[in-house]
């Protein structure tokens, strides 16, 4: 799937480096993909005349 593959290229950087990653979206069918990448829901909120937006983060992971 393309949202999928998308998502795995742009984290390979954070995942092997152990980075927290961020980012934004305004469709909510979004979130459950966004979801099963580990992110989890930080903010929301709606736009003035605009759209709503959901904040969504993923901590990194600590190497040993």
């Amino acid at each position: 799937d393309w949202g999928g593959g998308g998502m795995r290229g742009c984290l390979e950087r954070e995942n092997a480096e152990g980075l927290p990653a961020y980012l934004e979206t305004a469709d909510e069918i979004n979130i459950a993909l966004y979801h099963s990448f580990g992110f989890a829901i930080k903010r929301s909120g709606k736009v003035p005349k605009g759209p709503q937006f959901w904040g969504m983060h993923r901590p990194g992971k600590t190497r040993h």
